[in-house]
């Protein structure tokens, strides 16, 4: 089956378009890159992070019992979902 240009450039245009929509989904599901400063805690739903904004953050990426207690900065990327906020570890500095 022969196509025409015109067929052609449509199919790629069209193509380009999934794409771009498809790049658009996946860095929203990446949630928004922060850097909170804050304290570790071990509750009941795992370790998080009560950050001096006031929120708490769940904990996911990088194992922090070892700091429980202890005033960190952590950067990541945090989601929330049914008002539960998560944030996926990039970095994390115990402060002085």
């Amino acid at each position: 089956m022969m196509f025409n240009r015109k067929t052609i450039i449509m199919i790629v245009c069209a193509l380009a378009i999934v794409l771009v929509g498809v790049s658009v989904v996946a860095a929203q599901d990446e949630g928004e890159k922060i850097a909170i400063t804050g304290t570790v805690e071990q509750t009941d739903a795992g370790l998080v992070i009560m950050g001096d904004d006031g929120e708490q953050y769940n904990v996911t990426g990088r194992d922090l019992s070892a700091m429980v207690g202890k005033d960190v900065e952590a950067i990541g990327t945090v989601t929330e979902n049914e008002g539960v906020k998560t944030l996926r570890l990039l970095t994390v500095k115990e402060l002085e």
